[in-house]
């Protein structure tokens, strides 16, 4: 399911946005968290968990360092998560050799 699918803005968009006004606030980020979770998988479902362990990873290595620091989040706590997160969803394309639409990176050293 791509953004301009017509299944996702005439079935998936309207039924989410519904059910979101719906929901109680306290429940509302959980929510988006597994409606995102199911669209991605719609397309791609064995990489959904790759993207559950990137989350869980950020939420706890960010979480830990708001504890630790206040709101005052160090930049390199926040540079790390996400640095080690988009390595860990780069992964699987580059080393998806089945695939006819696999993606490859290269490596360029700056001088």
């Amino acid at each position: 399911m791509v953004f301009s699918s017509k299944l996702f803005l005439f079935a998936f968009l309207p039924v989410v946005l519904c059910t979101y006004m719906l929901v109680p606030n306290r429940i509302k980020n959980y929510f988006l968290l597994v409606v995102s979770l199911f669209f991605y998988s719609f397309g791609e479902p064995r990489f959904v968990w790759i993207m559950i362990a990137s989350v869980l990873f950020n939420y706890v290595v960010l979480s830990n360092q708001v504890r630790n620091f206040g709101l005052r989040l160090p930049c390199h706590a926040a540079c790390l998560s996400s640095d080690l997160s988009e390595s860990s969803l780069r992964y699987p394309l580059v080393t998806d050799q089945s695939s006819e639409y696999s993606i490859r990176y290269t490596v360029t050293s700056r001088r």
